[in-house]
């Protein structure tokens, strides 16, 4: 392949074989030399030498001969292939690759024309492949998993439903449902993935406009974050986003849906009866409710899988579910279908709103708990840049929050504020920025002369004992707060008898039953966070007050460096001593609280459905079960709640560090 734009590419495909493992070294071979080399005797010796470098370069070779080398990668290599040239010598090589760029350059427009994609400069390769060319694979995976999870869900309903009707071929659905499901209901959601792509001509400007228009394209991390981090591309290598493993995960969640939607709506309406005596085991009224559910499913499916939302999302998702039910009353009562009156017949009772909100929730907890696992436990490069690009958003929504005194406010004619006859600028800046108005440690007295031994001999003691009394247990960790009173004197806002370890706090904990021990202990935890949180933004307050290291003595400087570094080593002991509190918290607890969490939500489901039926019977045996459903309810989110706590004081507190 010829000159530098053929040199790049074989650079490129090179790195197909086992980049993991090459070697550093680079292969230079001309046309002369390529002609043996693609014999049938040697070409498999060649490959081999081949796999072994980082770089393969073919100079002065024929358009026939880049299409040879082209070829051979693809017969041998289980690999995808990319071409990109910029001249009409390139025109073979581009085609007989699985994906052929072209460069519009000076040697014409044959390259563009008979290329996939069509760039104006090299550099912009780096662009189409880390950027657009994720994201096309991203979405592609995200709509092949949801196509095929929503058809099977859809589809074995009908299945599930001729066990009942004698296998008689008798459908569960509105004939107009099934004509009209994937092209009018679901087809709106999976626009609003971004499945579109221009595949003849994508231009720099072109780009650059796509880029703009809200809800166009599904994106898991910004295109800065895509640049940033090449390892992203990976996924699209391995095929990790769809594969047969994911292919078969999407049919037994479909499965599993399928059975959902059928069971639980036929338990509920299965001789039903409204308060007013009306018969609710209707074959109509069932294939209404079920179809509702299914669409509603759907519609929080791809809500969830949604990771980029902008107000075309909103549109697309949101208004696919309005469309529903206007097509269901324009065709059942405008145009008079067969299903009139059975949904509308269906939502005037609270026996649908039950049977909907327990479907759905059975359906949907177990893909967040899954979800949620994966990302604690498991959590991929996306993930975790997906996390940092939150918590950046939310570090700069709070410095955007931070109001300015009123004193800054104000508009000064001149803040010199300059002594009389005085050729140096004063404290104007200073006085006006308002960061005067903070209370000054006590220890900023002693360098000065203004102290006394006595309080410096009470300071060395109370450090020394926080040296002495060290250690990785659970207790140091409590008595940690107490000890640091000396260092952190600004932190007026906490007091000390509210603090773990203190009398208030032990007697607390005598009445704390063993059900909320785990939610106390983590509670405790993310207290401890905000408070190391707090104190780590208090240390070296005087490293960014220019106007005060200016006038301070050389004595001072020093005195308050060391108090810096000794501030900073204690609290980098106490995040350790976090960190190893919440992974005692975490062995201890994790397993008991998984199986109840699971537990208590199959029982919750199961009440609620005992609920739905002891509604049509009597209110009073309805009311019997109502508190135990509620403190169910609550024992969910006191675990929820608390977790959540966690996760926001190790955001805030990531924030305020940074």
């Amino acid at each position: 392949m010829l000159d530098n734009t053929e040199k790049s590419n074989v650079t490129f495909q090179s790195n197909v074989f086992d980049s993991e493992e090459n070697t550093g070294f680079a292969i230079v071979i001309n046309g002369h030399s390529l002609v043996h080399c693609l014999t049938p005797e040697m070409e498999d010796k060649f490959l081999d030498i081949a796999a072994q470098c980082k770089a393969v370069i073919c100079c002065r070779v024929t358009p026939l001969q880049k299409a040879l080398v082209v070829d051979l990668i693809k017969r041998t290599k289980n690999a995808v292939t990319l071409a990109i040239g910029d001249g009409a010598n390139d025109v073979s090589m581009i085609k007989t690759a699985h994906v052929g760029v072209g460069i519009s350059g000076q040697e014409g427009m044959q390259a563009v024309l008979a290329s996939d994609y069509s760039i104006a400069q090299f550099k912009y390769l780096e662009r189409l492949l880390l950027v657009h060319g994720r994201w096309s694979y991203y979405r592609m995976s995200k709509f092949l998993r949801y196509f095929f999870y929503k058809n099977f869900a859809f589809t074995l309903c009908h299945y599930w439903f001729a066990f009942f009707c004698g296998f008689s071929a008798q459908t569960v659905f509105d004939p107009m449902f099934i004509s009209v499901y994937n092209l009018f209901y679901t087809a709106l959601p999976v626009l609003a993935l971004g499945q579109l792509k221009f595949s003849h001509l994508i231009q720099k400007n072109l780009i650059f406009m796509f880029r703009y228009i809200p809800g166009i394209f599904e994106q898991d991390v910004s295109d800065k974050m895509s640049v940033e981090y090449p390892k992203l591309y990976t996924p699209g290598l391995t095929n990790a986003l769809f594969n047969t493993t994911e292919f078969i995960r999407s049919v037994l969640h479909g499965v599993f849906s399928s059975l959902i939607l059928f069971l639980i709506p036929y338990g509920s309406y299965k001789d039903g009866i409204s308060p007013e005596g009306y018969v609710l085991s209707d074959h109509m009224l069932l294939g209404s409710v079920v179809a509702t559910i299914l669409i509603l499913d759907n519609t929080a499916q791809i809500a969830l899988d949604t990771s980029y939302w902008t107000v075309f999302n909103h549109i697309m998702i949101w208004g696919s579910l309005v469309w529903y039910f206007v097509l269901d009353y324009f065709y059942n009562y405008v145009i008079g279908g067969p299903y009139v009156g059975s949904l509308t017949k269906a939502m005037e009772e609270v026996t649908f709103w039950f049977t909907t909100v327990i479907t759905v929730i059975v359906l949907m907890l177990p893909i967040l708990a899954f979800r949620f696992y994966v990302f604690d436990c498991n959590p991929s490069l996306a993930d975790r840049i997906r996390m940092k690009q939150r918590m950046t958003r939310l570090s700069s929504r709070a410095s955007r929050d931070v109001l300015r005194t009123p004193s800054a406010r104000r508009q000064r004619r001149s803040l010199r504020s300059g002594y009389a006859f005085a050729h140096q600028e004063g404290f104007g800046r200073l006085i006006t920025s308002g960061k005067i108005m903070r209370k000054l440690p006590q220890e900023f007295a002693f360098p000065l002369g203004l102290g006394g031994k006595k309080q410096q001999s009470v300071e060395s003691h109370n450090s020394g004992k926080d040296q002495k009394n060290q250690s990785n247990t659970i207790t140091k960790l409590n008595n940690n707060n107490s000890n640091h009173h000396i260092n952190n004197t600004s932190d007026n806002d906490i007091s000390t008898t509210d603090l773990p370890g203190s009398s208030n706090s032990d007697s607390r904990t005598t009445h704390m039953t063993t059900d909320t021990m785990a939610t106390g202990l983590i509670f405790h935890a993310a207290s401890q966070v905000e408070i190391l949180g707090s104190r780590i933004s208090k240390i070296g307050y005087f490293a960014g007050q220019e106007e005060l290291q200016d006038k301070m003595t050389p004595k001072l400087k020093m005195y308050l460096n060391k108090k810096f570094y000794n501030d900073l080593i204690a609290q980098i002991k106490h995040h350790k001593e976090i960190i190893e509190f919440c992974k005692e918290i975490q062995d201890a607890f994790k397993e008991a609280l998984f199986v109840q969490l699971i537990t208590t939500c199959f029982i919750l489901c199961m009440t609620e459905l005992q609920m739905v039926v002891l509604l049509q019977q009597s209110l009073i045996l309805f009311a019997n079960s109502l508190p135990y459903f509620i403190i169910l309810a609550l024992q969910i989110y006191l675990l929820c709640y608390c977790g959540n706590e966690l996760t926001y004081a190790v955001t805030f507190f990531y924030c305020v560090t940074e």
